[in-house]
């Protein structure tokens, strides 16, 4: 006879896992439909609650830290799903919350109620009558749930980043560093903005992280960049002649006007950057990741990427793979190796 746990792992294959493959892939779909309204009623929810910040701030200026967005838990009997909103202070941390809103995912709800009856028919079926509860249920729509809102947090990622032209953004009293991070309710966070002054690479403290940096107009000469993580920077027209690149990550970067001259890359990922009116010249790649093929599961994601966009950019006498950069997105881009 089977314990009630055999039971459970069975349902689960059984059951669960198409009815959540089924699931994943509706609201996918949906959301891909209507990208632009889903993101774009996002970005309105947030800048209004940025405003909101603003005006609180004028009676009492307490700088905000951190803006993080979560997908909030379910409990039972719950039919709507939100995210919310909450604004922290410089001490950014659990209970200096001072300012919250929420948002309804109501074109998500018809999906998550069509799983959610799915599996409760299921479950009432003779072959599981009296082993599987309500309560486990509930955990699996938890998981669904969970599977979600990481892909989600990666489709919305690109379209915060640029949030620091927002006019709400600028008139926020904000701390040194401040960051909007997205995720599940007080459990796993990503950060998909951060607010960081010009810095050299090579002049900053070494405890401070050098990710989401942001480099204006400076020129590198004979450096070598060594097991770095710049994962999330910002270069604008910076110079790197003779330099030599080892380990670095520097995923989800954007380049404009920038100029890589008699450079040597020993292995760096590149994935989801973004160069615009970028040169290469006399460039010699041992290692070049242009893009990164997710093979690990939902829950080992450090992150996923798009498409690496090299836009009216140069490549001159370059030792580099044309293979590879063919599978990235190109426009205007060119090769001269002659």
């Amino acid at each position: 006879m089977k314990s009630r746990e055999e039971y459970l792992e069975c349902f689960r294959v059984e059951c669960y896992d198409e009815a959540n493959k089924d699931f994943q892939n509706k609201t996918l779909q949906n959301f891909a439909r209507n990208r632009e309204h889903y993101i774009q009623q996002l970005q309105d929810a947030i800048k209004k609650f940025m405003e909101q910040i603003g005006k609180m701030q004028i009676i009492e200026c307490i700088p905000v830290g951190c803006i993080e967005i979560s997908f909030l838990r379910i409990s039972a009997g719950e039919k709507n799903l939100n995210i919310v909103l909450e604004a922290y202070d410089m001490d950014q941390e659990l209970g200096n919350c001072f300012a919250n809103a929420q948002i309804g995912l109501d074109w998500l709800s018809g999906e998550w109620e069509e799983i959610k009856q799915n599996l409760e028919e299921r479950r009432n079926q003779d072959k599981w009558a009296g082993n599987i509860r309500k309560a486990d249920i509930l955990n699996m729509l938890q998981d669904s749930l969970y599977d979600l809102f990481v892909g989600m947090t990666f489709f919305y990622k690109y379209e915060l980043q640029e949030c620091r032209e927002w006019k709400e953004y600028q008139e926020m009293v904000r701390t040194k560093y401040f960051y909007i991070s997205m995720g599940e309710y007080h459990d796993w966070q990503k950060k998909l903005f951060v607010d960081r002054e010009n810095f050299d690479i090579f002049q900053i403290e070494p405890d401070i992280s050098l990710r989401y940096g942001v480099h204006d107009e400076l020129i590198y000469h004979k450096k070598e960049f060594r097991k770095m993580d710049l994962k999330g920077s910002k270069f604008v027209k910076v110079i790197f002649r003779e330099c030599q690149f080892y380990n670095v990550q520097m995923m989800d970067n954007q380049f404009r006007e920038c100029q890589f001259i008699k450079c040597k890359f020993g292995r760096i990922n590149f994935s989801g950057s973004v160069f615009e009116d970028c040169i290469f010249e006399k460039c010699d790649a041992l290692e070049i990741i242009w893009f990164d093929n997710v093979t690990t599961p939902a829950d080992m994601f450090d992150d996923l990427y798009r498409k690496t966009v090299l836009h009216k950019c140069h490549f001159k006498k370059c030792d580099i793979n044309k293979e590879q950069i063919d599978k990235c997105i190109l426009i205007n881009t060119d090769m001269m190796n002659d």
